[in-house]
């Protein structure tokens, strides 16, 4: 008994696989806690990361990183970084001297819609829609259309305004032109009236008739136009030299050429014949040539009662055109002495001012976009929405020019080149600068260089008045003094006319230095001012 107790004194203890378990327990418990320790402080430090899992949300995304070059850093090129994606992938096409991100979106939409009208009508569908798809069944309606072949614009020809001379007495003696009866005048309104043509004739002639002529006074029994109505008269001298050359000009050949571009447009409604006939003629003469919607698209109530006199027929696309071109006209006679709406508004001069919005617009776009909610992150993208918001301004802007076509834009166009668009808004924004992080000395980083001519208008003195737009000044601008703040420096040098007229704000801006013109300083609606020569 005593050797036994020796023995197990004298003996090591045993491992067994029970003790194993017990330490691998422990070892993965601490591993756990550890870990979720590091979960809890990297959801405490990222809280406010919440991200958009949705469908639409997921797509996005692919968008977004489908259109990006992320072999470039956007501090050197934001408009490669940006498009580099979408221009490697999308090529100008053979038959175009451009491309971008707005003709490849009508594609899209077109497609869409292509869908929308092959749909069967439905109770469900509101009017305007289902005249919609009767119009597109029947232009898709060959069938009838080679049936009645030339007909309809054989109906149309023997109208009295359509009267051809071309066309000698083809139709029959009792249309046949006749030069003692031809009125120019009376032709052109008729034309005008029915078919959405326009042909300003001259400078000086009886535009009351004509316009007295266009206007339907059962559509419009109220509205009257007398000689001391306003009329915008555009581009004198070209008006005056075809003036001189509609003079100099036969009636006979007047009447040939202002029938003939009435019917021109609407030999595509025609049998195929004709079609084929005319898109020879076409290529013979081919020339390189907000996503937002107006309120009303979502107003099924005035769609439906702005087209309820619109009566299509499937088989008779033809009819079904020529009253779209009359409803047209008589609609843009609707505007007279009415407030036209913002979303038909278009800007007439073709200025540098464009530029000047764009720095302009896009601070204001992103203070307001910085005073709403925070919404949540795209996933996958590893973008702040700061950033997005940058992205989608150059998103829309993605394009690509052929040489020829590059050389036009720069030459005539209404705005610089896209890249430089992009580049100039970004380059000048500090805003941009902090949100990517852009080093002093990066190309989209201009620092002191940096332009902006943005300026906020704080209330007017007591002795002037709240209600100016305008205000003018001449230097010295002792006035201005006191009532323009600038916000942040500003330097730039704008040459126009081979003279050089400079406007320098330092410091904080409390004055202008000088201006070697008079200027216009004239209040936009979100308080951008645009100063232009005077």
């Amino acid at each position: 008994m005593e050797v036994e107790m020796l023995s197990r004194r004298g003996s090591k203890p045993s491992v067994t696989p029970c003790t194993f378990t017990k330490v691998a327990l422990i070892t993965l418990v601490c591993f756990c806690l550890a870990l979720l320790i590091a979960v809890i402080a990297v959801s405490r430090k990222s809280g406010s990361e919440e991200f958009c899992l949705t469908p639409e949300c997921i797509e996005a995304a692919g968008s977004i990183l489908n259109k990006l070059d992320l072999s470039i850093n956007p501090c050197d090129d934001f408009y490669q970084y940006a498009c580099g994606g979408w221009l490697r992938d999308h090529p100008i096409p053979e038959d175009s001297s451009s491309y971008g991100i707005y003709p490849w979106l009508r594609q899209n939409v077109d497609l869409k819609l292509k869908e929308l009208l092959e749909q069967p009508s439905t109770d469900g569908d509101i009017e305007a829609v289902k005249k919609a798809k009767i119009l597109y069944r029947s232009c898709m309606n060959e069938t009838a259309i080679e049936l009645v072949d030339s007909r309809p614009l054989l109906k149309e020809l023997r109208k009295r305004e359509f009267r051809w001379p071309v066309l000698g007495d083809a139709l029959g003696a009792d249309v046949q032109w006749d030069e003692k009866k031809f009125d120019l005048l009376q032709t052109l309104a008729q034309i005008r009236t029915q078919y959405s043509k326009s042909v300003l004739l001259r400078l000086y002639f009886n535009w009351l008739g004509f316009v007295r002529s266009v206007i339907d006074s059962k559509l419009y029994p109220d509205l009257s136009v007398s000689s001391s109505e306003p009329v915008i008269v555009r581009a004198p001298q070209y008006l005056k030299d075809l003036f001189r050359l509609v003079n100099m000009t036969e009636s006979r050949t007047v009447a040939n050429y202002v029938v003939w571009r009435s019917i021109l447009s609407r030999v595509t409604t025609l049998s195929r014949r004709f079609l084929y006939k005319y898109l020879d003629f076409a290529r013979a003469h081919a020339v390189l040539p907000k996503v937002g919607y107006p309120e009303f698209i979502l107003n099924n109530t005035y769609i439906n009662t702005d087209i309820q006199q619109l009566k299509f027929l499937e088989n008779d696309y033809f009819g079904n055109v020529m009253q779209t071109l009359r409803f047209i006209a008589q609609s843009d006679i609707g505007w007279l002495r009415t407030t036209v709406p913002r979303t038909e508004w278009v800007k007439g001069k073709r200025t540098l001012a464009e530029n000047i919005a764009d720095n302009g617009g896009i601070r204001e776009a992103f203070r307001k976009e910085r005073s709403g909610v925070e919404e949540p992150l795209l996933p996958g993208v590893g973008l702040t929405n700061d950033q997005l918001f940058f992205l989608s301004y150059a998103h829309v802007r993605c394009n690509s020019y052929r040489p020829e076509a590059a050389r036009d834009q720069i030459l005539s166009g209404a705005h610089s080149p896209p890249k430089y668009r992009v580049i100039g808004a970004m380059s000048n924004f500090e805003e941009f600068h902090k949100v990517f992080n852009c080093p002093e000395t990066s190309i989209m980083n201009r620092g002191a260089e940096s332009c902006r001519v943005c300026l906020e208008m704080p209330e007017p003195p007591p002795s002037s008045s709240s209600s100016s737009s305008s205000l003018h000044i001449s230097p010295p601008p002792p006035a201005a003094e006191a009532w323009c703040r600038c916000v942040f420096t500003f330097s730039a040098t704008h040459r126009a006319d081979a003279a050089d007229q400079q406007v320098r704000m330092k410091n904080s801006c409390t004055h202008l230095e000088e201006i070697r013109s008079p200027v216009r300083i004239k209040t936009q609606p979100l308080g951008i001012l645009h100063l232009r020569r005077l």
